[in-house]
């Protein structure tokens, strides 16, 4: 079981860590056999707690309302993929390892715009799937913060971040890439990763090294945002 002390001991009972966590539930694929469904639990069950850890939370399933699959949702070749109408992660059984910080970031975001900070234009505190580069902070303080972050990934004092060009030129005719709350998600991954590295946590099912690649911040873009993510962090766990 999950114990108290955060050390695995004998059998994994998922409904312990439904519960210690707060989740929805968890959902497994036709196709994934035992040894698959147990690996998935106890990488999620880490996983979560070491979000806690993060987040200074233990209500990772934002009282219930996030669930994960594995194996059971997957589609147009996704690695992974989350559902705001059902709050559900999903994972693929084959490529999913590694990207569920990224559709944690999704939940948050989600989550606080519809139930906490409210907007009739956006349901994400991000900006949802618009791909306007800037939107006008609007709303109560948690979405206002939120909507700068994003504003100040894609800009800097002197136009366009150098992270922004740099998706220019490697995403051309392709708008998935610009959408605020991917801009967000992929974010959040990276700092999660981040503070893996700066608490010595080790977990490529949460997060995977991947981040010098064209689709994420610079080091530099990354350094000047990052500061913001950490209040955003302390206020979404305050309500959480």
């Amino acid at each position: 079981k999950y114990d108290s002390d955060e050390t695995y001991r004998g059998r994994l009972d998922q409904f312990d860590i439904i519960k210690k966590f707060n989740l929805k539930g968890f959902e497994y694929g036709n196709w994934v056999n035992n040894d698959n469904r147990y690996d998935f639990l106890r990488a999620t069950a880490e996983s979560c707690h070491d979000l806690s850890r993060i987040l200074g939370t233990k209500n990772i399933g934002l009282d219930g309302n996030v669930g994960i699959a594995f194996g059971a949702r997957g589609y147009n070749k996704a690695l992974a993929h989350f559902e705001p109408s059902t709050f559900m992660i999903n994972l693929t059984k084959e490529k999913g390892f590694g990207s569920l910080a990224h559709e944690y970031g999704h939940a948050l975001d989600y989550f606080f715009g519809m139930y906490v900070d409210q907007s009739r234009e956006y349901s994400a505190l991000s900006g949802g799937s618009t791909t306007r580069m800037y939107v006008e902070p609007q709303g109560g303080d948690l979405r206002r913060k939120v909507l700068k972050l994003v504003n100040d990934i894609v800009r800097d004092k002197d136009g366009k971040s150098d992270t922004y060009k740099r998706w220019e030129d490697s995403f051309k005719g392709s708008e998935y890439w610009f959408r605020r709350c991917e801009i967000f998600a992929r974010f959040f991954e990276q700092w999660v990763r981040y503070k893996m590295q700066k608490k010595g946590i080790k977990n490529t099912f949460l997060s995977k090294k991947k981040y010098e690649s064209a689709s994420y911040l610079s080091p530099k873009d990354f350094d000047r945002v990052a500061p913001q993510m950490d209040v955003i962090a302390k206020e979404m766990a305050a309500f959480m």
